[in-house]
């Protein structure tokens, strides 16, 4: 009984796991990430025919997910998404046992705990399921990880090595590992030779000239202004009162792992020479995640498996086994009550809130895009094409998006000349191409500043909405932040009973 523990709970886990994929809320970048998953099937050409704003890694992996996404839309790639949180639970779990003589002992109390850790968060669940790159990334990292802890090896290093560029060709930052990790094995050469420092830059030096080479190749500037320009260019205000916010939420959403962090510290014993590598690859890493233009809460998420295997392995040279049962029954009352009373828990629900009123009811945000997404289908004819900054409408419909419009919200640039974004004069464009128009006030932001229009270039966007196409109806409270959505249809040609001024 004692051995069969964990795979008796993780019987129920994958349910579970579908079950918070249709209830978290949706997000913008679900949209433009699956759009780059479409465009690539159909042959156009990453960052040179569209643009795209993260490694290349991911849009090739979701080639596997195109089945799920073309029979169940978007909740068919967040099963994917689960298949991976999955995945890396049960490496996190393996890597409990892993050391450099092979296999420890099992230690079930703790491969729980694992579990528990990873589970009870609501934030860190949430991002793992929405449709980003950070459950990829993140199993990447952990499978470099599980290598380097094996230690120094002819397959073992350049192994850890290929991951990492894995994990870099799909979140750029995660390449700071590259710094902590390379100099741990070149400072040991006198012990260890040559070899293993050498072996780890070949490889991930190879790895990396595979996945970014070949975009340099063929277009430098569209493949550096997606990889690193867009994201640079970025603005906040207040930067430094957003990094501080980035601190002191991070210690909101991970505080079961920051308690046994601050307990560990509290009473300190040496870490083992790869564990403190890792260690310190982690802070690295949130350095520059907190450093960054526009510092996002969920740029910690493909960090926190790594940081469970870590604290796991911790804990099993801290804890007595026969404490272990207790220890992880605290763990799991303390967990389960973070988790119930996370408002990031609440968020999921169904629930507006009206000045004094709460306004409950039985539709998640994907079940409200599935019928949105059904009505646009009875609407406009298949094949048609959709100007929309809510990317995850024209996958869950099927329907195109002009040439441009890959982005999502960050796709209009009207301060910038910035590769890839609409300007002006492709807006114009791309509204002449279009049988509808289907907006929430996503669509009024300048990228990549990300700054919101100016009240005359609303006025400007509205006007030629207006003049070509003809309101349906507004959609209340729909997709992320559940924001007002408008449908427009393009009116018959001489038709002039559509107003230019907006009521």
């Amino acid at each position: 009984m004692h051995t069969r523990l964990p795979k008796l709970f993780l019987l129920p886990l994958f349910p579970a796991l579908l079950l918070v994929a249709a209830m978290v809320p949706l997000n913008q970048d679900e949209g433009w990430y699956l759009l780059a998953v479409r465009r690539m099937a159909q042959g156009e050409g990453l960052y040179r025919d569209f643009t795209f704003t993260q490694g290349p890694v991911f849009p090739f992996a979701y080639q596997l997910a195109r089945p799920l996404i073309a029979g169940w839309g978007l909740f068919g790639a967040r099963v994917f998404q689960a298949l991976l949180f999955l995945f890396t639970t049960l490496l996190v779990m393996f890597g409990a046992r892993v050391n450099r003589k092979g296999m420890a002992p099992r230690r079930t109390a703790l491969e729980m705990t694992a579990l528990l850790l990873l589970v009870c968060l609501p934030f860190h669940l949430q991002f793992s399921l929405t449709v980003k790159t950070y459950a990829l990334s993140g199993l990447f990292l952990l499978a470099s990880a599980l290598c380097w802890l094996r230690g120094p090896g002819p397959r073992t290093t350049p192994a850890a090595a290929l991951f990492l560029a894995l994990a870099a060709g799909t979140r750029l930052t995660l390449g700071v590992f590259f710094i902590p990790l390379g100099l741990s094995l070149l400072f040991q050469r006198k012990s260890l030779g040559d070899s293993p420092w050498m072996s780890f830059a070949g490889a991930g030096l190879v790895g990396l000239l595979l996945i970014f080479g070949p975009f340099l190749w063929l277009d430098f500037e569209a493949t550096t202004f997606g990889l690193m320009d867009f994201h640079l260019a970025r603005a906040v205000d207040a930067l430094w009162m957003a990094r501080i916010g980035f601190v002191l939420r991070q210690l909101h959403n991970y505080f079961p792992a920051v308690l046994l962090i601050a307990l560990f510290a509290c009473f300190p014993k040496k870490l083992p020479a790869p564990e403190g590598t890792l260690w310190a690859g982690l802070g690295l890493a949130t350095l520059v995640h907190a450093l960054a233009p526009f510092p996002y809460d969920e740029y910690q998420t493909p960090l926190y498996p790594l940081v469970v295997l870590l604290m796991v392995r911790e804990l099993s040279r801290r804890v007595p086994a026969e404490r272990e049962k207790s220890f992880v029954t605290a763990l799991a009352m303390c967990g389960l009550l973070f988790a119930a009373g996370s408002p990031r828990t609440h968020a999921w629900m169904p629930v507006r809130h009206d000045r004094l009123w709460f306004h409950a009811g039985m539709e998640t945000d994907l079940a409200q895009l599935r019928r949105v997404a059904t009505e646009l289908q009875t609407l406009l004819p298949p094949g048609a094409t959709i100007f929309t900054p809510d990317a995850y409408l024209a996958i869950e419909s099927g329907f195109e998006v002009p040439r441009g419009m890959e982005m999502g919200p960050f796709s209009l640039s009207l301060d910038w000349e910035a590769r890839g974004l609409m300007d002006p004069t492709n807006i114009e464009a791309a509204l002449a191409a279009s049988d509808a128009v289907v907006f929430s006030p996503y669509l009024f932001v300048s990228s990549p500043r990300l700054r919101p229009f100016a009240d005359g270039e609303i006025r400007w966007l509205r006007n030629r909405i207006e003049a070509q196409f003809k309101r349906v109806r507004t959609e209340p409270d729909f997709g992320q932040q559940r924001l007002p959505l408008e449908i427009w249809v393009r009116l018959p040609e001489n038709d002039l009973s559509n107003s230019t001024h907006f009521p």
